[in-house]
This record gives C-alpha cells, sequence and structure tokens, in this order.
C-alpha cells in the first residue's frame, strides 16, 4: 500500500506543480464521495479573486501516513490549510491515506471585506484496501507439471486474481476469499514469476499484494528417505533377509515412485554384540540418488530358560545319595544356544532333611542346615513348670560368585514355644541357644527337643540380591540348576530333592504302669528309644486306647506310633491298669442354722475317680422346731467305696420382738373423789392391743409391763400384776396416785426373747374441794 500511495503522490505533484492542468475541472463540492484507502483525489471552490478558501479535514482516526490536504503549490500541507484565491478558483489534492471510516472536507470563502460564506461540505467515505502483505508460496516443479501456489489467509470478500508479473496479464480466473488458505494451480514449461492483485468487490478498491509467487522448473534434487529404524535380534540366525520394503518413506519431487535397492551388509566384527550395518539406495528417474542405512545389532542379551523338575532319590545304606544334571533338567532351552548346564548341590546326606540352598540374584548361594539338638535348663526348679532353652546346632556356607562379606540378616525360629535365635550373618557352623525361656510343665528329667515338639525351623534372611524371606527346614532339600548360554548369560531354577527312606524306625514297647481312677493322658515321652537310620529323632505320635469293657480293673491298651521323615512307621503299645480302691474324700459339713426354721441343702464331695459325689439320706430336709437336729448323710463313689457323714441342723430363735411407739396413749385425767386422801384415778382399757407389737417367728405373745409411781418408786415388776390391777399384762384397775406415773411395757415371744421397752404416761390431777367463801 504504501509504494502505490508514493507513486500517486508524485503523479499528483507532477500534474499540478509542472502541468497544472485541472484534473477534476468538473469536480465540484458534492455532498457524498467514496474513496479507496491510499487513493488520492483533487477538489476546488470557485471564489473572488482575493479572498481566502480556508478547508480542512475532519473526523476518523489520527492521520498515521503523511499530509493530507495538499495546495496547488505543495505549500504547508496537513489537515488544515488556508489558500488565497488568485485565479478564481482553490484547488486542493486529498491524499485518502488514513483509518477507514467517514471524513468531512468543509471549505468556506472569507473575502477582503470579512464576509464569511457558509460552509461547503462533503462527506467523504474511505473504504479499506485488502490485505496487501499476504504472502505466495514458492513451488517447485518438473517441466510440464502443474504447481499449486499456496496464498496464506486469504480475506473473505476479496477477490484474488493471479497474473504474470511480466505484463500483469491474467492467468486463470479471478479466485474469492474464504478467511483461510487458497490455491492457484498453472502448468508451466520454465521458471515464471507471478503476482496477485487483490479487490474488494463491492467498493471497487484493489492493490497488488506485496509478495511473489517464483515456480521453478527443474530436477536437481536428491530423493528423500529416512533410515530404516534399527533393529536387535539375539541369534545370527535371527537377522532377516534384506527386505527393501523397511525403507517406507522414500519420495522424490519429480519421480513418483524412487527406486529402492539392496547395496551391502558390513559387521563391525565383534561378538555379544556384534553390529551389521545394512545399507539401501534411493534413486529418482534423473539419476538424483542418496543411501541409507540401517543399524542390525546381534546381542544375546536374554537368559536360558532353566526348567527344573522335582524328584525322590532314595538314602543308601550309609544315609547318602546324589543327583545329576539329567534328574532335575526338565527341558531347559536357549534360542541361541546352551553352553553348559550345573546341579549344586548334587550330593546329599540324612543331614539335608534340615538344610536348604538360597540363590541370590548377585551370582552366589547360601547352604543352611539347622536342627534342634537338646534341651538346656534355665531356671532351678521343677516345682511349678520348666524354664528352658532350645540348643540349635548349625552350618552356614557360602558358593558361587560374588559372595558378599555379610548377609544383611539371617535368624531362626524353633517351632517349639515360639523361641527365636540369631545366626552369624558370616556363616560358619557351631550352635546357638534361643534367646528367650519357654516355661511348661514338663518333667525336667525326660524332656527332649522331640517331645517339645521341635520338629521343624524357620529361617528369616535377607542380603545382597537375596528379598526378605522366610523358609522352613524340614525332610527336604533344595537344589538349584544353573543353565548358561554362548553370551554368559545363566539362568537358575530351584528343584524340590525328597530324601526317600525305605527301613522302618525302632522303639521299644513303654513299661506297663497301674493308675487310680482314669488312664493318664497320652505322652509320647514314654517311648524312650526311638530310632531310626536316617532320621536323628523320629516322631512319637498317640494313635489310641482301647479297652477291654471291664472297671476296677479296667485294662487299656494305648498304642504309640513312630515316624521317621520319611513316612515310615512302627506302632508300640503300652499296657494300663485301672483301679479305684480309695474311698470318696470325708467332707466337713458345717452345721444348718436357722431362727424360725432351717433347711440344709444336698452336700457333696469329691473322690479320686468319680469326681464330683452327691450325698444321699433318709432324714426329712427342714426342721421347724426349736433345737438341733441331726441329717445322716451316705457318700458312693460308685465303684464300692462309701462313707457316711452327719451333719446338724440347728433352729434357735434369737431375734427379739418388735414394740412400736406407745407414746400416742399418753393419758391425763382427774383424780375419782376429792374426798380421799391421797387422790387416786382408776382407769381401764390399759392393755396392748396385739398390732402393737410384732416377731419374727412367733404369733403367740406374752405381754408384761411395770408401773413407776410419781416419787420414782415402782408398784410392781416384770410379769407381776400389780395391786388391783387385772392382768400382768393389763394395769386396767390400779388406782394410781395424783401425779404422773409410767408405765413401762415389753414384749417376750415363744422362745423368751425379749422386745425392746415402750411406755405411756398417766397423769392423775387433783380434784379440787372448795369448803368457803371467806369475805
Amino acid at each position: 500500500m504504501t509504494k502505490h500511495f508514493y507513486i500517486k503522490f508524485v503523479i499528483l505533484v507532477f500534474l499540478i506543480f509542472w502541468l497544472k492542468v485541472d484534473l477534476y475541472a468538473q469536480t465540484v463540492l458534492s455532498s457524498t464521495e467514496d474513496v479507496c484507502a491510499g487513493e488520492l483525489r483533487q477538489y476546488k471552490v470557485k471564489g473572488s479573486e482575493g479572498s481566502i478558501i480556508y478547508w480542512s479535514v475532519q473526523g476518523g482516526d489520527v492521520y498515521d501516513g503523511g499530509s493530507v490536504v495538499i495546495d496547488q503549490d505543495l505549500v504547508t500541507p496537513g489537515f488544515q490549510f488556508s489558500e488565497l484565491v488568485v485565479s478564481g478558483e482553490s484547488l486542493i489534492g486529498i491524499l485518502w491515506n488514513v483509518t477507514a471510516g467517514d471524513y468531512l472536507v468543509r471549505a468556506y470563502e472569507e473575502t477582503a471585506g470579512s464576509c464569511v460564506s457558509a460552509n461547503m461540505d462533503i462527506t467523504v467515505t474511505v473504504s479499506s484496501l485488502p490485505d496487501q502483505s499476504l504472502t505466495l508460496s514458492d513451488p517447485s516443479i518438473c517441466s510440464g507439471g502443474t504447481a499449486s501456489i499456496i496464498l496464506i489467509n486469504s480475506e473473505s470478500g476479496i477477490s484474488y486474481q493471479l497474473r504474470l508479473d511480466s505484463d500483469n496479464s491474467n492467468v486463470g480466473t479471478a479466485v474469492s476469499g474464504t478467511g483461510g488458505d487458497i490455491t492457484f494451480n498453472v502448468t508451466s514449461v520454465a521458471t515464471t514469476v507471478y503476482n496477485v492483485y487483490a479487490e474488494n468487490l463491492s467498493l471497487s478498491c484493489g492493490v497488488e499484494l506485496d509478495d511473489k509467487s517464483t515456480v521453478t522448473v527443474e530436477d536437481n534434487i536428491d530423493p528423500t528417505a529416512s533410515d530404516p529404524a534399527g533393529i536387535s535380534v539375539q541369534c545370527v540366525s535371527d537377522i532377516p533377509l534384506a527386505d527393501i520394503s523397511v525403507v517406507t518413506d522414500e519420495a522424490d519431487n519429480c519421480t513418483a515412485n524412487p527406486t529402492v535397492a539392496f547395496v551391502s551388509d558390513v559387521s563391525d566384527g565383534n561378538t555379544c554384540p556384534e553390529l551389521i550395518v545394512r545399507t539401501y539406495s534411493v534413486t529418482d528417474e534423473s539419476g538424483n540418488s542418496i543411501n541409507v542405512t540401517q543399524a542390525i545389532t546381534i546381542n544375546d542379551t536374554q537368559a536360558p530358560t532353566a526348567l527344573c523338575q522335582d524328584i525322590t532319590v532314595s538314602m543308601n545304606a550309609g544315609g547318602n545319595a546324589s543327583i545329576n544334571v539329567a534328574q532335575i533338567d526338565n527341558g531347559s532351552y536357549d534360542a541361541c544356544g546352551i553352553a553348559s548346564i550345573s546341579v549344586s548341590p548334587s550330593t546329599f546326606d540324612s543331614g539335608d532333611m534340615f538344610s536348604t540352598t538360597i540363590a541370590s540374584s548377585d551370582g552366589y548361594y547360601v547352604y543352611i542346615k539347622a536342627y534342634a539338638t537338646s534341651v538346656n535348663p534355665v531356671g532351678n526348679s521343677c516345682e511349678w513348670g520348666y524354664n528352658y532353652s532350645v540348643s540349635i546346632a548349625y552350618e552356614i556356607s557360602f558358593s558361587g560368585v560374588n559372595i558378599p562379606a555379610n548377609l544383611y540378616s539371617l535368624s531362626g525360629r524353633v517351632s517349639c514355644g515360639n523361641m527365636y535365635f540369631g545366626f552369624p550373618t558370616t556363616g560358619g557352623s557351631g550352635s546357638v541357644n534361643t534367646s528367650t525361656s519357654w516355661t511348661n510343665n514338663t518333667d525336667c528329667a525326660t524332656v527332649t527337643p522331640k517331645s517339645l515338639g521341635c520338629n521343624s525351623i524357620e529361617i528369616s534372611i535377607a542380603g545382597p540380591g537375596i528379598v526378605s524371606q522366610t523358609l522352613t527346614l524340614a525332610n527336604t532339600a533344595n537344589t538349584v540348576l544353573t543353565v548358561t548360554d554362548n553370551c554368559g548369560n545363566t539362568s537358575t531354577c530351584n528343584a524340590t530333592v525328597t530324601l526317600e527312606d525305605n527301613i522302618d524306625p525302632t522303639a521299644s514297647n513303654p513299661a506297663a504302669i497301674i493308675v487310680q481312677c482314669t488312664a493318664p493322658d497320652p505322652d509320647i515321652t514314654v517311648v524312650t528309644d526311638e530310632a531310626d537310620n536316617c532320621t536323628v529323632n523320629p516322631t512319637v505320635v498317640f494313635v489310641s486306647d482301647v479297652s477291654d469293657g471291664n472297671t476296677s480293673p479296667e485294662l487299656i491298651v494305648r498304642t504309640y506310633s513312630v515316624t521317621d521323615e520319611s513316612g515310615n512307621s512302627i506302632n508300640v503299645t503300652q499296657t494300663i491298669t485301672i483301679n479305684d480302691t480309695t474311698d470318696p474324700v470325708i467332707p466337713t459339713l458345717s452345721d444348718v442354722s436357722g431362727g424360725c426354721s432351717a433347711t440344709a441343702t444336698v452336700p457333696s464331695t469329691t473322690d479320686n475317680c468319680a469326681g464330683t459325689i452327691t450325698g444321699t439320706t433318709t432324714d426329712p430336709l427342714t426342721y421347724n422346731t426349736q433345737g438341733t437336729h441331726v441329717i445322716v448323710w451316705t457318700f458312693d463313689d460308685g465303684n464300692g467305696n462309701t462313707i457316711v457323714v452327719n451333719q446338724n441342723v440347728v433352729v434357735r430363735d434369737v431375734t427379739s420382738p418388735v414394740l412400736a411407739d406407745l407414746s400416742d396413749l399418753n393419758i391425763v385425767d382427774c383424780a375419782d373423789d376429792e374426798s380421799i386422801i391421797p387422790q387416786v384415778k382408776v382407769l381401764t382399757g390399759l392393755g396392748l392391743n396385739a398390732g402393737r407389737y410384732s416377731d419374727n417367728c412367733t404369733t403367740g405373745f406374752v405381754v408384761q409391763y411395770r408401773i413407776q409411781l410419781p416419787d420414782a418408786s415402782f408398784a410392781n415388776s416384770y410379769g407381776v400384776q400389780a395391786t388391783g390391777a387385772s392382768l400382768s399384762s393389763d394395769p386396767s384397775g390400779y388406782e394410781f396416785p395424783e401425779g404422773v406415773s409410767t408405765v413401762f411395757f415389753r414384749v417376750l415371744d415363744g422362745s423368751g426373747n425379749i422386745s425392746n421397752v415402750e411406755s405411756y404416761t398417766v397423769s392423775v390431777n387433783h380434784k379440787p374441794n372448795p369448803s368457803e367463801i371467806n369475805f
């Protein structure tokens, strides 16, 4: 756009300044006008000579490309301008290099006499030119080929015409913009330069794009192709044959299908790994050619596949056995060939029943053998139990490569008593004791590891190349098969070797015993001389008890089995005679006591055989009569052993009756006759109602009273009738003297128990006797 501005500006200057030609002689100010951005227009106003014409441009954005208003003499250009009319008119040029929009061009005339004309206005609508900075591609084609010229980011509403740059003649038809890329297809036989003219059809505003496209016609470009992806194979036999299809992206600017051909394979001469460079050529129809290479690495990095099978071997007379590779190998293989196979260990003895071999990923092996040998007292007394620890014999050795200075950890747990111990992590042989003691009700003299159940050992191990794990040492042994290929890759597998022993263990029948009541619990320690050719401690297990069905005595045949670690077994028997000759235990029967009555409960005792025995009697169990009674109890254990025991039942009431408060019976009255000196009062209804007293046992009571006279003396004693009274239980009819007397009561139950004492008062007041009136 800038280029066209300056071209038009130069033309304007030339025409105005030099030729003085009225380009727009017929153009006068009118109401509206449409122009394109960057377009040069000329405007004039006729006026009187000597007048001044004032011009101005208003509206739109600030101009940023140069001056707008230019007078005919190119003097003082700007947005505003004034000019003295000389030849009867004022002529200006405006280059509309402004932002699109509406602008107001205004002119008015001022005469020499300072008369000002009305404004002469014209509205100019400036429309934008198409984007002149769009870019074009520069394709290369082969002779006679079709080139695709790409215009990047076309504008919608704009028409684009491809032209020969040499004469601006149109090539093909115009293409409307889409907002995206558009393509012009041309066929050229020689290198040609093209330009594109862009035009806003609705406003007829157009411009030539700054960028041009050069279509090059030639073929001196090599074809292209990528190196095929390198491949790795395990064995020489895995190398694929040369295959041109591995070159998948060969291409050329002119040749549709360049030719791919195998050239050569070149080895670096090494092994494990060996590198082979395979070369292919890619050639176009013009003879342009390149080479691509494919790297083929031969390296056996895959370990052999080691396959093991578990086997069973028989121990010989000396307790030994041996194995070979063929027995353990179960078809191990390697794709590139096996160099060697070995098995370790390959010989075993009876001691291997408590051993194992652990393979590390670092190439070394750990052989562990451990078994219980003895029980060691910890405490000094067996009265309430037996404290002991267990001795463990061990043998630990290392083999293979990369043997570490020591393992991370190595410890064990013996199955009896959950007792732990530690092994030296550096290996060796010797004996260790469990670190904790165990308490058990066991015979100190006969306890053995076997009797305590120390028949297996757990080993916990961790070390370089050995993950933390726990293994059980039992009646099998482990062996490791190692397979090595031609590149030194190794693989291992583990196999279990079962050591078979066909010889029965030996043992004597335990001594016969005689016991009371019942047979003792089975006790494998009664088998004391069990032995075996291979197993150090054959296992003794209780099998059964068989009774003859009789009682006192009863004969039981108890059977134990003796089994070695290979499952060979014999039975031994022990005769147990059961006979009850002991009486039940004589119980101490406490007296049964009660106040009103007493009831005995059926007692029991213990028997060495029968356990708890309940007594029987023909006597009653409940007694209501006061006194001491005897119950005769009989205890029979069912085996003819009987005892008789007496028990006293004592009924004795020692609880006193209860007498209620009597203060509510207090009496206040006057003497009977004022003429009797001293005055007295006889009262009736002084006895106690039965609701006034109660007892835990008795319903028949004896009521007693005594009367305390006003002078503190007593008229009678308890149980003696007061003079003149009705009864010894009722003071009615007694002559109470003047003053306050107290009647004390108590109650006796049928057992002679005396209640608490309660009382009420009898107040006898003086009765007056007036004799005369005195003046």
